[in-house]
């Protein structure tokens, strides 16, 4: 059967208003009801990361917990900040659960090894485990901080947990979904005259990267191009795509191995 990883980005899912980090549970709803039709006409196996979103982002930034740990005036930031990417996910296990699938909320610092900021090693055999009890299971998991053998705590984006466990997991393809339709000549919440890219080479992702500093979004991951170097490091010729989660139906679609829309690696 084919298995997918899902990335559920945060600036899709997550909505801040009036300076409080909130659910867009419309969204998500309507995102667990393709996730149930994906599972019940094409048989497929599912993976899915999510990022934080303002749950994650703003108390990083505000505790300087980017770069590592460095003072412990940053621990209430630390504390702060594993809460409320814990509560993110929680509020998705009971979105999915309301919608008839079976999600598994796990920790990333359980299976990840990091080293310099950077993801060092994955354990994939526990998800094994778990994945092998029954194909309607879907673990989760999320972008958040984890222990770092050289500066304390790093980051664990989800931009780079996804394409590591599509990779060691022999996934169909990784499927990135985003608040923009995959990646652009220019920042198109910006430049209306910004041009889709709808594939991009593996080999031409870092010189890619380096075109989209600063565009489309930016937070404590590196966003758009943070995005596209996590998976030149990553992928190494596992399918990717860059897409709009709130395309309706392109999920869906996506799942049903149509290449519609977004920005295609591989």
């Amino acid at each position: 059967m084919p298995l997918y990883v899902v990335k559920l980005g945060g600036s899709a899912i997550t909505r801040k208003d009036h300076d409080c980090a909130e659910l867009h549970n419309e969204l998500v709803a309507n995102l667990c009801q393709q996730l149930r039709a994906a599972q019940q006409r094409h048989d497929v196996q599912l993976v899915i990361v999510h990022g934080a979103g303002p749950f994650g982002h703003v108390p990083v930034a505000r505790h300087g917990l980017k770069t590592g740990y460095h003072d412990p005036s940053q621990l209430v930031g630390l504390c702060r900040t594993q809460e409320q990417v814990q509560r993110l996910g929680l509020l998705l296990v009971e979105q999915f659960l309301a919608a008839g699938l079976h999600p598994l909320l796990l920790s990333a610092p359980d299976f990840t090894r990091f080293a310099a900021g950077q993801l060092h090693s994955l354990d994939i055999e526990p998800l094994r485990r778990f994945m092998g009890l029954d194909r309607r299971l879907i673990p989760i998991l999320g972008g958040c901080l984890v222990p770092d053998s050289e500066q304390g705590i790093a980051v664990a984006s989800g931009d780079v947990l996804a394409p590591r466990l599509g990779r060691l997991l022999g996934a169909e393809a990784v499927l990135l979904g985003s608040d923009v339709d995959g990646v652009f000549s220019a920042d198109p919440k910006r430049d209306p005259n910004a041009r889709p890219i709808p594939h991009i080479a593996p080999e031409a992702l870092e010189e890619r990267a380096a075109g989209a500093e600063g565009t489309v979004s930016t937070d404590v991951t590196g966003g758009m191009a943070g995005k596209l170097r996590s998976l030149a490091r990553q992928l190494e010729g596992t399918p990717a795509c860059i897409f709009d989660l709130r395309a309706e139906g392109r999920l869906l679609q996506l799942l049903g191995g149509e290449r519609v829309g977004g920005t295609w690696i591989g």
